[in-house]
């Protein structure tokens, strides 16, 4: 096709005036007839900010436009500020069913528009693809844009109309076929008219339209095979201008055959014969033709355009131009100007054909307002009828429920006769109380995300605004604060659609995955994480370490549990009702919860200590807190809020000043390294040399411990406690990886004592007399006995080496990997954070200040280091308080009992939670129940799979039931078995096999605890063909 692009933009109102006089006059245009649609009643109630985003939300939600709609948006135009968005709902119209139904108005008035806007390059645009935009010319708009095109000297762009009114063979209007010939006849003319295809176009920069561009990078555009159709159709598939010319000419003259200025029309078709390169025809039509009247003007231009022939070798070709060479022979030529002949034969078609246009075009104008009334009232009767049927359906099933509620009632004596004479008794076979049944939605599973969609860069940008300035951090958004690092360039920003157990939707914003706030009612809500990053986003509320657990199950948080400083008003602050606040505990300022306050300052002040303070929206250890399992983490220690007073806050009167507690964490920093494991009493003279030793300034290094010391220790720790498991004669290369390598300290090697080899070490522990050692061959060796009644091995006292994991490591910041498993069971765990006063007594056993532990890890610790000092007083099994013990429990006591002390040094410790994975109950002897899979057969034939013991695997048995419905294809339900603990899981069908790979994969279960899998149904072998 005739290839046009946009020269310039130009931006003129449309109320403007030709400034000149050109074929048609300026009562053609009937601007007073065309403006009087904006008179009428539709127009005048439409604001087309409003109309554009009704109908694309309606194309976004519906993906449907009716035909009225887009014929009102296009005739309320009246400048170029929304004739951008009139071509787009033109494109997105053609992809409804309601194409067909398009108006003739409103392709007059996209074409109109265009015009009074002069952006010539985007009418053409919108014209070329009349598949896209489905846009075509009539006569009246075709002649307008033909005489305004010509009156700008743009050829080009009135040549290209005029080919497209050939390809859509209407010359029938005399105008318009005047107006084509000349526009034709003048591109034709034009010296750089065959380079046309090569124009570049030439675009004005605006600040508007840089903007623009940038919003365009942010598009994918992905490149698909082009599929071109193999047969050439001489008609729609012309691309090239000169051919698109040509045929255009064509048509121009077989429509002037037979009139007064058939003349015009034997030079134009003998001209378009020429450029359209139909030689063959173009001979036969001067044969046809000897004797009539041919212009010299178009003979020279058929012999420019034979001159640019590529393939002169043709015999079509060859032949034209020898006919060519002796045309005068056979026709006239004729010295007049043919410009000139065609302008008086656009003049004199003009001056005839005017009025008349004039005075239909006026009276179609009047008929479109009348059919847009018309379509527009359909529309509306059809909108009401569709909402009167959807109520009387809506009706119909009401009626339908209330039949039935007439029918039970009427029936229900009926009914329940037939359930008794179908009930059969049996004999109970369970005496105990049974429970009630729990009724369970296995298909769901809080919360259901509906989208997870990455926001751009702008969306991010609107987004940090909207934060920064509902908090009041606008003064921080261009610094690198830590709230404006959540928006950062190169961090992943998504909004997430999620839907709660109350079908409430809600949007979730992520910040690389992590969820950093929540949407509730136009507000945006912090989450926890934000508020550990931002610890004073919002003012928060203290409540006790007890009230978490509470809270986490779904309480709000009361007025009796508001830890204040002081009684007055001032101590509620001065806040309003429904403002966010964070909750945190008394022992550590991190925020565990987010809500909204119940009731302003004032009125939390005069309810006298009752009623509900804040309104929980989110807690940690909740849905939202592990959306997304990888990025987890665990409440970090950010120092507690109200301190715990001590003894040594309140010394007697006259003593010593007490040693402040950093002190005591340096001294015990640097006695870690002589911490001994042997567990061997010290010598008197050892005892005085560290007596001496702790005189010594603190600058002087102490010496590090002993690693023949701490082999040995191991060796016999080893001994004594696995020494009576050993099997005998064992080898040295499996005695000493075995047992003796895992009690070593971390840190100590072989290598680094005097021993230096594995074997070496061995022969002096068989010197001493320990154990006994054979060489059977040369290089084998054999520990042959071992000797339990030595006194080194009864004078040790066994411990349990205790290695840091690596949770512990990193400061038990991250979440664990059971943690982070959404497919087990998680609990609220209460755990106990290493602090100041304990960094002391933990720093033996290589806890880093900061750590989490659980209960159980704090009892071991406390035996460990009790047994390893040897504090307990066999007679009366009390435990002696050394300096440690009593920095943390006081000097007043001296004998305490081990469950006394580890609840003193737990009280100590600062009390934080954690969300882990749930371990399922053991059995006795140490062992976990075995998963039975079974099958048995219910009414009608059915097989169906019964699953026991899920829950002593931690397994959430409603998740577990989710995914075997979605995998198998199949119905699940849950059932309590009289006595059995837990609940039994049934599957429609035989789906062991599926079950047995569910358990073992995903679930990372031994195939071991696992039995059944001989019930499982066989697979058909498939027959050879």
């Amino acid at each position: 096709m005739l290839k046009i692009f946009t020269h310039r933009n130009r931006n003129v109102a449309c109320g403007l005036s030709l400034a000149k006089r050109t074929f048609l006059s300026e009562a053609y245009q009937c601007r007073d007839a065309w403006n009087a649609r904006l008179s009428t009643p539709i127009l005048q109630k439409i604001n087309l900010d409003t109309l554009y985003y009704d109908l694309e939300q309606r194309f976004q939600q519906k993906q449907k436009i009716s035909a009225i709609d887009i014929d009102i948006y296009a005739n309320k135009l009246v400048d170029d500020t929304h004739i951008e968005e009139v071509a787009d709902f033109l494109y997105k119209f053609r992809l409804t069913e309601e194409t067909s139904n398009t108006l003739d108005s409103t392709h007059h008035a996209v074409v109109r528009n265009y015009l009074d806007s002069k952006c010539y390059g985007q009418l053409i645009e919108v014209l070329n693809n009349r598949i896209g935009y489905g846009v075509f010319l009539d006569d009246y708009s075709a002649n307008l844009a033909l005489d305004q095109l010509i009156k700008e000297k743009e050829f080009a762009y009135a040549a290209r109309i005029a080919t497209l009114l050939a390809l859509q063979e209407d010359f029938s209007n005399p105008i318009t076929r005047a107006l084509s010939l000349y526009s034709c006849y003048r591109y034709a003319k034009a010296p750089d008219a065959e380079h046309f295809d090569d124009l570049k176009p030439v675009e004005t920069q605006t600040g508007e339209m840089e903007g623009q561009k940038k919003k365009k990078k942010e598009e994918i555009k992905v490149r698909v095979k082009f599929l071109r159709n193999e047969y050439f159709d001489d008609h729609f598939d012309l691309s090239d201008s000169q051919l698109l010319l040509g045929k255009t000419f064509v048509e121009l003259g077989r429509n002037l055959e037979g009139s007064a200025d058939s003349s015009i029309g034997t030079n134009c078709e003998l001209l378009g014969l020429t450029l359209y390169k139909k030689y063959e025809q173009a001979i036969e039509f001067v044969n046809q033709h000897k004797g009539k009247e041919l212009n010299e003007e178009v003979l020279q231009m058929m012999r420019t355009s034979l001159e640019k022939e590529t393939n002169k070798e043709d015999e079509k070709y060859m032949a034209f131009c020898e006919m060519i060479d002796k045309i005068e022979a056979s026709m006239k030529l004729s010295k007049d100007s043919f410009e000139k002949q065609i302008l008086e034969q656009v003049n004199k078609t003009v001056a005839v054909q005017e009025k008349q246009q004039i005075e239909s075009q006026a009276k179609l104008y009047s008929d479109w307002c009348n059919l847009r009334q018309q379509r527009l009232d359909d529309e509306f009767n059809r909108m009401q009828r569709a909402k009167r049927l959807k109520e009387m359906e809506q009706l119909a099933v009401e009626m339908e429920k209330e039949e039935q509620k007439l029918w039970f009632f009427e029936n229900e004596d009926k009914i329940d006769l037939q359930i008794d004479s179908k009930r059969v008794f049996y004999p109970k076979r369970w005496l105990g109380k049974k429970k009630k049944p729990r009724t369970v939605d296995v298909d769901y599973v809080p919360p259901e995300i509906k989208s997870n969609i990455l926001v751009t860069g702008s969306e991010k940008k609107r987004l940090r605004q909207r934060v920064m300035a509902q908090f009041n951090r606008v003064d921080e958004e261009s610094a690198t604060t830590p709230l404006a690092e959540l928006f950062g360039n190169r961090t992943k920003v998504c909004t997430v659609k999620i839907i709660t157990y109350h079908e409430e939707s809600v949007t979730v914003y992520t910040s690389d995955k992590r969820p950093i706030f929540f949407e509730l009612n136009g507000k945006l809500l912090p989450t926890v994480y934000t508020l550990w990053s931002c610890p004073d986003l919002v003012p928060a509320f203290t409540t006790h370490a007890t009230v978490l657990p509470k809270l986490a199950n779904g309480a709000d948080l009361m007025i009796p549990g508001v830890v204040k400083q002081g009684t007055n008003l001032a101590s509620w602050g001065r806040h309003q009702k429904d403002d966010i606040v964070a909750v945190n505990l008394t022992s550590n300022r991190a925020a565990v919860g987010v809500g909204l306050l119940a009731h302003s300052s004032s009125d939390l002040y005069m309810c006298g200590g009752h009623g509900v303070c804040v309104k929980m929206m989110h807690v940690f250890g909740d849905k939202l807190w592990g959306m997304e399992p990888s990025v987890c983490q665990q409440v970090p220690l950010q120092g507690s809020v109200v301190s715990v007073p001590t003894d040594s806050d309140f010394p007697p009167l006259g003593s010593e000043k007490v040693k402040p507690v950093e002190d005591c964490v340096k001294e015990a920093t640097k006695s870690m390294a002589k911490t001994a494991i042997t567990g061997n009493e010290e010598s008197g003279s050892e005892g005085d040399t560290s007596e001496e030793e702790t005189q010594e300034p603190e600058e002087e290094e102490e010496k590090p411990p002993n690693p023949d010391d701490l082999i040995k220790g191991a060796f016999l720790n080893a001994l004594k406690l696995h020494g009576k498991k050993i099997t005998l004669p064992l080898l040295t290369s499996t005695f000493y990886p075995q047992y003796v390598q895992p009690e070593i300290p971390e840190g100590i090697e072989m290598k680094k004592s005097s021993f230096k080899k594995v074997g070496t070490f061995l022969k002096r522990m068989a010197e001493e007399g320990i154990i006994e050692m054979k060489e059977e061959k040369k290089g084998i060796e054999k520990v042959t006995a071992i000797n339990l009644e030595h006194p080194a091995v009864l004078s040790f006292y066994p411990y349990k080496v205790t290695k840091p994991s690596a949770e512990q490591e990193t400061g038990g910041t991250v979440a664990t990997a059971t943690a982070s498993n959404p497919l087990l069971l998680t609990k609220m765990t209460a755990m106990y954070a290493v602090n100041e006063r304990t960094a002391k007594l933990f720093g033996c056993f290589n806890v880093a200040a900061g750590t989490a532990l659980d209960v159980t890890q704090v009892r071991n610790y406390m035996r460990d280091y009790v047994g390893r000092n040897k504090l307990i007083n066999p007679s009366t099994k009390l435990v002696t308080l050394d300096e440690t013990l009593q920095s943390i429990c006081g000097a007043s006591e001296e004998l305490v009992a081990l469950p006394d002390l580890t609840e003193t040094v737990l009280n100590s410790m600062t009390s934080t939670f954690e969300m882990r994975s749930q371990k399922g109950a053991v059995m006795k002897g140490g062992k976990r129940a075995i998963i039975h899979l079974t099958t048995a057969t219910r009414s009608g034939n059915k097989k169906v799979t019964l699953i026991s013991n899920l829950a002593d695997y931690g397994i959430n048995v409603n998740d577990f039931a989710k995914a075997v419905k979605l995998g198998a294809a199949a119905s699940t339900t849950m059932t309590e078995v009289p006595g059995s603990k837990g609940e039994q899981l049934m599957v429609q069908g035989n789906h062991i096999k599926f079950v047995f790979e569910l358990l073992t994969t995903t679930y990372q279960v031994p195939k071991a605890c696992i039995t059944g899998l001989e019930f499982a149904k066989e697979q058909k072998k498939k027959k050879k063909k």
